[in-house]
């Protein structure tokens, strides 16, 4: 029982006490100890190992991105096959930047040293804001239902939940035609606010729903979009940060018709408006 209570990130409380146990099972427990010891220090050596490459790595392609996108916007004598080339080199340092941001995020939870907010902040906001950044950066028409004279609110963490819905509005773009609608609903109750994102793709078997949130997992039976790559951190990433600001992530899909994600966030009473 003692065993099998045992979980990779808490093994700092998992040492088996030697008291009152018998004889023959003593040099075990302390060579199950030992063995314990030895797996702490290569966990904590592995988690500062996949912090620092992530946190140094970013720099240096923040930097590059940011030459790539001067030059871009600065020079007025490129060809069309070098502005095509500088653009491809622009969104894989971005891509490569937002994966080490996800596992530098990762690497903080796994050291408790995630930060989240849990205060009152505008879902509208949030949408808005991942909207307008959705649409310059995909081809997909992504519709929406929000209210322009509406604020709501909830409990959590507004730049949280933007990189959350990128990430769902990412995830089915991939794995949509590229002339495929999502959309983007807004649902608010008393209780709860719920954002869903839907997608007309492939959809994800059954068997493979409550897979999808692991870490470096994809769904088996889908195949990415040309040109599109995944590493697996997505909804790993979102379900993490969903559940720190006391929501629930979950999905509802069919094979052939598509996908719809949803966060539930507790709501806020919303703010008069000026």
């Amino acid at each position: 029982s003692e065993l099998s209570d045992i979980e990779l990130n808490h093994l700092e409380r998992a040492d088996l006490s030697s008291e009152n146990r018998p004889h023959e099972f003593q040099p075990l427990l302390r060579e199950f100890n030992a063995m314990l010891r030895r797996l702490r220090q290569s966990s904590a050596n592995q988690k500062q190992f996949a912090s620092t490459i992530s946190h140094e790595f970013r720099t240096p392609i923040t930097v590059v991105s940011g030459f790539i996108q001067s030059v871009l916007n600065r020079d007025d004598d490129l060809s069309d096959r070098t502005i095509t080339s500088l653009s491809i080199a622009n969104q894989e340092a971005l891509r490569l930047n937002r994966m080490l941001s996800d596992l530098l995020d990762l690497s903080r939870a796994d050291n408790n040293q995630l930060t989240m907010l849990n205060e009152t902040f505008s879902v509208s906001s949030a949408i808005q804001q991942t909207l307008k950044m959705a649409r310059s950066a995909h081809s997909n028409p992504i519709s929406d239902n929000l209210d322009p004279n509406q604020n709501i609110q909830a409990i959590g963490d507004h730049d949280r939940l933007v990189q959350c819905l990128e990430n769902l509005i990412g995830n089915a773009v991939k794995y949509s035609e590229p002339d495929s609608p999502i959309d983007v609903v807004l649902d608010a109750k008393p209780d709860w606010v719920d954002v869903l994102i839907k997608d007309h793709g492939q959809g994800i078997a059954a068997d493979q729903q409550e897979l999808i949130f692991n870490r470096f997992t994809r769904a088996q039976g889908v195949t990415l979009r040309r040109g599109q790559t995944s590493s697996g951190l997505g909804l790993s990433i979102v379900k993490m940060f969903v559940e720190a600001m006391g929501g629930s992530v979950n999905v509802d899909s069919s094979v052939g018709e598509g996908s719809c994600f949803g966060i539930r966030l507790q709501s806020a009473p919303s703010k008069p408006s000026t």
